[in-house]
């Protein structure tokens, strides 16, 4: 399974570093747990627009160390409030832009992340997880079902 933790990681689990996600929103309804005990979640900073080739790039990356490891394929985790998630819902997700605003510009990630992964794997070694009614990690979309169905049709084309 290959997935960024996004705003559901914390400074003391990433040596200091902020985390990120499509807009600058804490994890409100529960708390990290950390070495230090049960924290608050930090505000990440809102990744901008120039960073997601990067973000992309560490999937095509882990895919590749996954296939060098000898795994039989790979899941692209995009459920659970983790970093797609959290750019596929509108609850998460305030950008404008490319990656904000419509269906089509919040699945953008999701689907430039599958794509770099299908590259490394072939179409017919990748699954892809989502969980659009799922609110686990303060996550929520005002449309889940128009969510699940454009996400749906989007992924038939790398069948």
């Amino acid at each position: 399974q290959l997935w960024h933790g996004g705003r559901a990681c914390h400074p003391l689990l990433t040596d200091g570093l902020q985390p990120v996600a499509p807009s600058a929103i804490a994890i409100s309804d529960d708390e990290v747990h950390t070495p230090q005990g049960k924290q608050p979640y930090a505000v990440p900073r809102a990744l901008e627009d120039g960073e997601m080739t990067g973000i992309v790039e560490g999937f095509r990356l882990a895919a590749r160390h996954a296939m060098a490891a000898g795994f039989d394929g790979v899941e692209v985790h995009g459920a659970n409030g983790y970093l797609l998630d959290q750019f596929l819902r509108d609850g998460s997700n305030k950008r404008t832009g490319p990656y904000g605003g419509s269906l089509e510009n919040r699945a953008r990630l999701l689907l430039e992340v599958v794509e770099a992964v299908v590259d490394v794997w072939g179409s017919d070694r990748v699954g892809v997880r989502i969980s659009p009614r799922n609110s686990y990690n303060s996550m929520r979309d005002s449309e889940p079902v128009g969510l699940t169905r454009y996400v749906a049709g989007a992924l038939n084309r790398f069948i």
